[in-house]
């Protein structure tokens, strides 16, 4: 079982800073959370709609995140491994595309 400490700087340091609609990620461990947003410099909150996308997104390629208002939130067990990791990363990244997809 890896060190589930040597993970959290690939979970919370890599998710997120590539897509416009993720304003602030911050987290404890492997435990984080991603504020969403419609506009990084307004800070306008991301509309129902494009964080359903984001959700059905990242659930479409295997990965289950929660939803609160306009936060994305991931608490995965604490042996998962660096694999599962970078499988829980590369899902939600498919949900921020999805997000971010026209039509």
């Amino acid at each position: 079982m890896e060190d589930m400490r040597s993970l959290s700087p690939l979970a919370c340091g890599t998710v997120g800073w590539t897509s416009s609609l993720a304003r602030h990620v911050r987290g404890k461990g492997l435990m984080f959370c991603m504020e969403m947003v419609a506009d990084r410099t307004t800070k306008t909150p991301l509309d129902k709609e494009s964080i359903g996308k984001i959700f059905s997104g990242a659930y479409d390629a295997g990965v289950m995140v929660r939803i609160s208002g306009n936060n994305l939130i991931c608490s995965p067990p604490l042996i998962i491994t660096e694999a599962e990791t970078q499988n829980l990363l590369d899902g939600i990244e498919a949900g921020l595309r999805a997000a971010t997809a026209n039509g």
